[in-house]
């Protein structure tokens, strides 16, 4: 089972000469755009959500801040490269990073302290502490105390000369001196919490937004008023400021709201000169980020519903839309003999890839409360709605792939949540809400018929796919223990992850308090209970055979049981979602194959893009699938660790095969937009796919290197 967390983008900037834009967000990816045609350039990994990017002066190198649990890091890359030069990962709290340097090698990081240089506690509300970091070396170059701003955690921004620092905290918005640490302006709170702030190009002006949706534009040096932005009544409600921004002229400030809106205000009226429906969900997506190009005649907006955008700040036409030519991979699977593989992506488009080369599936035919039709067919007994055409690609929140690589089982974000056939694109059955909730965790048989789910209670679900009917139920008895909530209002033995054995017989079912439990399919009974030395259990399986089971668990190793008795057979110091050699001598768990027998790491892979990467092993244990979302699936050999190759699905239906050392397959060679050769040492000169078709162009590849072929050099 592999569920799909959402790429939303958060971050994003303009180039100082404008020619390209840099985008970052839950997919833990930073990305370069070309802003005059809108094509991807390169990318680069960020350690977890990327939440802020940024360019050097000399737009050569790039800086991102990604974070995840209350943990930061921040790095660097060569833009021509794609080399990452260095990083730093700064204290843990809300912090907000300023570049200090031209070239980008030196920040500053802003983050809350209790404490001060002596290490005494301070009064509250504690103090902010500004650091300076050269990011190549990794050393901190200089540090000082603000003191008195130690609520700065809900935003702070420093000014582009890194003189002054903005504070938008509890006790109001402020500003200070960054040198002497002395309080210049403390502005009205008007009980409103800051949620953006910029300052302008000059740093003459400083500009905040806030939760309730008002945005305030000051001189620094006077501290004088000089434009509030809101909205005009009831119709016009505007959502939380989550992106603020001065214009280059300081004639406008560009707003990005969580209400599907990007706004540019007049500064000498206080009016909206240009609304922008930044996200065309339906649903109150957030825009996240907005900013303007250099001359001030374009504008890049980011938003929750996958995309970022280029707009003409006259007219309001969208220019171009930022969506990479990849379409990331949800679920992976070898044929039985390990002779092929199959990609299904988070949109629900499948590529099967195999001794006859590679072909796109047709795409899912999906039918929504919205659009569905008003007759039903028959189907076992059951009856389904008729399938209507979507095709508006939406992500999807839960992916599923049956176990031979015929079905698939899709939950979307709106509800809509059924089974379809991979080689038709038809669905084969749809799932009320109603009924069955909504199913955020599932597995199938093996044969695909059956599919077991759960929809967040303490409770599961098997049903049999053709008729759509619920054949078992799974009730958690707490026995003695109390049912206990978390402060979030969860209960703890909800079950969170699940599994069904191979023979059908049993399942596994795991919940947030370290609790297995072992059922009997056929009764609905409880066979067993496992407590775990972990809470937050994370996912189950079983072994190919099915005589073992194994949890992951939430100190990152995973556990292997005998599922005849409940005892430990074996630790592993990793832990994912398991998958099997046929004969269950290896087990991939995560980036890493272990050797079930001893427990030893047999070999460990570089991670994919991506905050939560996830793979497959092939059924003889030697080759490993890894994807992560940066659109890439990556073939590695696991007794000698080499790189086989990089499989690529595209939007448009295409896909692509390329070796280390540049061979590449495609059933799409001549306008090929979603590929492209990057001239060495200048990201910004591509050329076409064909270009180099003689030396590189090699049809079978993939079959090929799963064969075991060595191939001739490359001049």
């Amino acid at each position: 089972m592999a569920q799909v967390a959402y790429g939303q983008v958060i971050a994003c900037a303009y180039s100082p000469d404008g020619r390209s834009v840099m985008t970052g967000g839950r997919e833990g990816v930073a990305r370069l755009w070309d802003a005059a045609t809108g094509e991807e350039l390169q990318f680069f990994r960020g350690e977890a959500w990327v939440r802020h990017v940024a360019f050097s002066a000399d737009h050569r190198r790039v800086l991102a801040v990604s974070s995840v649990d209350n943990k930061y890091a921040v790095q660097l890359w060569d833009v021509a490269t794609g080399k990452e030069l260095g990083r730093i990962s700064p204290p843990a709290g809300k912090l907000i990073f300023g570049l200090a340097s031209p070239d980008g090698s030196t920040v500053a990081t802003v983050s809350q302290v209790a404490t001060d240089e002596q290490g005494e506690k301070l009064p509250a509300p504690g103090a902010t502490k500004i650091q300076f970091w050269n990011l190549l070396t990794g050393q901190e170059l200089k540090h000082f105390l603000v003191p008195g701003a130690g609520t700065t955690g809900v935003y702070s921004v420093l000014s582009p000369d890194g003189s002054k620092l903005f504070t938008g905290d509890f006790d109001g918005p402020r500003l200070w001196d960054v040198q002497t640490g002395k309080l210049l302006w403390q502005f009205a709170n008007n009980f409103e919490v800051v949620s953006a702030a910029a300052f302008s190009v000059d740093g003459r002006r400083v500009a905040w937004g806030t939760i309730p949706g008002n945005i305030w534009l000051r001189d620094v040096e006077t501290g004088k008023q000089i434009q509030h932005f809101a909205s005009t009544g009831v119709m016009d409600f505007i959502g939380t400021i989550e992106s603020v921004v001065i214009s280059p002229d300081g004639r406008s400030v560009l707003s990005a709201t969580d209400d599907r809106e990007a706004r540019v205000w007049d500064v000498e009226t206080g009016k909206v000169r240009l609304l922008i429906h930044a996200s065309e969900d339906q649903t109150n997506m957030a825009v996240n980020c907005a900013d303007y190009s250099p001359d001030g005649r374009t504008v890049l907006t980011a938003a929750d519903d996958l995309t970022a955008r280029l707009w003409d700040v006259e007219s309001g036409k969208e220019l171009h839309r930022l969506v990479g030519a990849s379409d990331p991979v949800a679920s992976l699977a070898f044929t039985a003999d390990g002779r092929g593989i199959l990609m299904v992506s988070r949109t629900g488009m499948a590529w099967r890839m195999d001794a006859e080369g590679g072909r796109a599936l047709p795409a899912p035919v999906v039918a929504t409360k919205e659009n569905a039709p008003p007759a039903a067919a028959s189907m076992g007994g059951s009856t389904i709605p008729l399938p209507v055409k979507m095709g508006d690609g939406r992500y999807v929140t839960v992916l599923v792939l049956s176990p031979d690589g015929r079905r698939v089982f899709m939950g979307y974000f709106h509800g809509e949540q059924g089974v379809w056939d991979v080689e038709t694109g038809k669905q084969i059955q749809h799932f009320d809400s109603h009924a069955a909730g909504s199913i955020f965790a599932a597995d199938f048989s093996p044969d695909g018929r059956r599919l077991l789910t759960t929809n967040g209670g303490a409770w599961a679900s098997l049903w049999n796919v053709d008729t759509g009917k619920e054949v078992q139920h799974f009730t958690v008895d707490p026995g003695w223990r109390p049912r206990l909530l978390y402060p979030e209002g969860d209960y703890r033995d909800t079950v969170a992850h699940l599994a069904l054995s191979p023979d059908g017989h049993r399942a596994l079912t795991s919940d947030w308090e370290g609790l297995i439990r072992l059922w009997n399919v056929d009764t609905g009974k409880q066979v067993r209970v496992v407590t775990e030395h972990t809470n937050n259990l994370l996912d189950v399986g079983f072994s190919s055979d099915g005589s073992k089971m194994l949890s992951e668990n939430a100190d990152n190793s995973s556990t292997l049981r005998d599922v005849k008795w409940g005892r430990e057979i074996q630790h592993f110091g990793g832990s994912s979602r398991p998958s099997f050699s046929a004969d269950g001598s290896r087990v991939l768990l995560g980036l890493s194959v272990w050797d079930v027998a001893t427990g030893k790491e047999l070999r460990r892979f570089t991670a994919p893009s991506g905050s939560e990467p996830f793979g497959t092993l092939s059924p003889d244990g030697r080759r490993v699938l890894l994807s992560g979302s940066d659109g890439a699936t990556w073939l590695w050999d696991v007794d000698t660790g080499k790189e086989l190759a990089m499989l690529y699905g595209f939007q448009d239906g295409s896909w692509a095969v390329v070796d280390p050392e540049g061979r590449f397959d495609t059933d799409k060679i001549e306008g090929n937009n979603a590929l492209h050769w990057v001239m060495d040492g200048d990201p910004m000169r591509v050329a076409p796919l064909a270009a180099f078709k003689d030396r590189f162009y090699t049809p079978g590849l993939l079959k090929r290197i799963l064969g075991g072929e060595k191939l001739p050099l490359i001049p």
